[in-house]
C-alpha cells in the first residue's frame, strides 16, 4: 500500500514541475515586451519562407527601421545574415515579391541595406559574397536590381562594366530605352559613335546624359552621315531642362552650380542655333552670307561675346573665307578671352608672322603670347 501511495506522489510531483516548466516558459514569453515578440513572429515568417518578412527583418538589422514597430537595434552581423538570407529566398522560391512586377527592385532595396549595415566596410568579403550570389541568379529580376544597384553605389563598379554588361545584355533581349540608351552612352564614351547613334535612334533615349549625346552626334555626325542641327537643338534644350531642374533642387537656381551650367547651357545652344542657320543659308549668295557672318563677329566681339564670336569665325572659315591678318589677331584675342589657350598662342604666332612689327596690334599680340607662355 506503501509503495503505491509513493509512486503516486512521486508521479504527482513530475507532473507539477513539468505543469511549472511549462508555465515558466510561457511566462518567459509572455514576459517579453509585445515589439519584440512582434518582431520575433516576423522572423517566423521568413524562416517559414516569406520573402517580405525576410526583407524586413533584414532592414530591421541593416538600417535600424521600424524600431518603434519591433525596439530593435541595427545590428550588421545580423545584416548580413539576414540579407543572404533573403537574397535566398527571392531568387528560389519566388514569393509574394514573384509577380509583383518590381523584383529587380527589390533585390536593390535589399543590397541597399546590406551596405548600409556598415557604411565603413563597402567590401567586407561578407557583402561582396552576397553580392556574388546575386549576380550568380542571372534573371532578369536579378540583373535588374544590380544594374540599379552598381549605379546607386559605383564603387563596387568602378570602371563600369558590370553595369555595361548587363545594359547590352538586357538591351539585347529586351530592347527598352533604359539598357539600351547606357549602353550607348558607353559606345559614346569609347568613340564608337556610328553604333550609339544607330542605337539611339532604334531604342530611343532614357536621361539627360544620352539626350546630351545624341544631340553631339547630330551635330557632329560620323563619316557617312548629315548634320542635323535640328535635331541637335532640340535634345540639347531637354538635357539641359533635366540637368538644370536636378541643379535647382540641389543647390538652388542662384548657386555656382547652376549658374555655371547655365552659362554652358546658352553657349552649347547657341553654337547649335548658328549651325541652323548656316544650314538655312544655303541658298544665299555666297557675298551676302560673309557680309552676315562678318556682321555677327564684329557684333560679339564688340560686346565682349567672345564664344559667340569664335563660332562665326568657325563658319565664316568653313566658307573658304581667308580672314586678314586684323581679323586673324580678333580671333585670338577671341581664344584668349575663353582660355584657350594653345589655340591662343598659334593664332597670335601666325599673326606676328604675316603682319611683323608693322600690324597694328604686333604690341599687344607679343604681350598676350609672353603672358601664356608664362603660365
Amino acid at each position: 500500500m506503501r509503495y503505491f501511495w509513493v509512486n503516486n506522489l512521486i508521479r504527482n510531483s513530475l507532473g507539477v514541475i513539468a505543469l511549472l516548466g511549462v508555465s515558466s516558459l510561457m511566462l518567459a514569453c509572455s514576459s517579453l515586451p509585445p515589439e519584440k515578440r512582434s518582431f520575433q513572429r516576423e522572423i517566423d515568417k521568413a524562416l517559414s519562407g516569406s520573402d517580405a518578412a525576410a526583407t524586413t527583418v533584414a532592414k530591421v538589422y541593416c538600417r535600424g527601421e521600424y524600431y518603434k514597430l519591433f525596439k530593435t537595434y541595427k545590428n550588421p552581423s545580423q545584416c548580413v545574415k539576414w540579407v543572404d538570407y533573403a537574397v535566398t529566398i527571392l531568387g528560389t522560391s519566388g514569393g509574394q515579391y514573384k509577380d509583383s512586377g518590381y523584383l529587380g527592385e527589390v533585390y536593390f532595396w535589399t543590397l541597399s541595406d546590406l551596405i548600409h549595415g556598415d557604411m565603413a566596410s563597402h567590401y567586407d568579403a561578407a557583402k561582396v559574397k552576397v553580392i556574388e550570389k546575386v549576380e550568380a541568379i542571372r534573371t532578369d529580376d536579378s540583373k535588374r536590381g544590380l544594374w540599379l544597384f552598381y549605379n546607386e553605389y559605383s564603387r563596387h563598379d568602378k570602371d563600369k562594366s558590370r553595369r555595361t554588361t548587363i545594359s547590352k545584355e538586357m538591351c539585347d533581349k529586351r530592347g527598352e530605352a533604359e539598357y539600351c540608351s547606357y549602353y550607348a552612352d558607353r559606345l559614346y564614351d569609347n568613340d564608337r559613335n556610328l553604333e550609339a547613334l544607330k542605337l539611339y535612334e532604334k531604342s530611343g533615349t532614357s536621361g539627360a546624359e544620352s539626350k546630351f549625346n545624341l544631340s553631339q552626334l547630330y551635330l557632329h555626325p560620323p563619316k557617312g552621315r548629315d548634320s542635323e542641327p535640328e535635331k541637335a537643338l532640340t535634345l540639347m534644350k531637354s538635357a539641359y531642362v533635366t540637368w538644370l531642374n536636378s541643379c535647382d533642387e540641389r543647390y538652388g537656381a542662384s548657386s555656382t552650380e547652376c549658374v555655371d551650367m547655365k552659362g554652358r547651357r546658352d553657349a552649347r545652344l547657341f553654337e547649335i542655333q548658328a549651325e541652323v542657320a548656316f544650314k538655312q543659308d544655303v541658298g544665299l549668295d555666297r557675298s551676302i552670307r560673309l557680309d552676315k557672318y562678318k556682321v555677327a563677329v564684329t557684333h560679339y566681339l564688340k560686346s565682349k561675346k567672345y564664344f559667340e564670336a569664335l563660332v562665326y569665325f568657325d563658319l565664316l572659315e568653313r566658307m573658304d573665307y581667308q580672314l586678314p591678318a586684323s581679323m586673324s589677331f580678333f580671333k585670338a584675342e577671341a581664344y584668349f578671352h575663353t582660355d584657350e589657350t594653345d589655340k591662343a598662342r598659334s593664332v597670335y604666332q601666325q599673326y606676328l608672322n604675316s603682319a611683323g612689327k608693322k600690324g597694328a596690334y604686333y604690341r599687344t599680340a607679343l604681350e598676350r603670347l609672353n603672358e601664356i607662355n608664362a603660365l
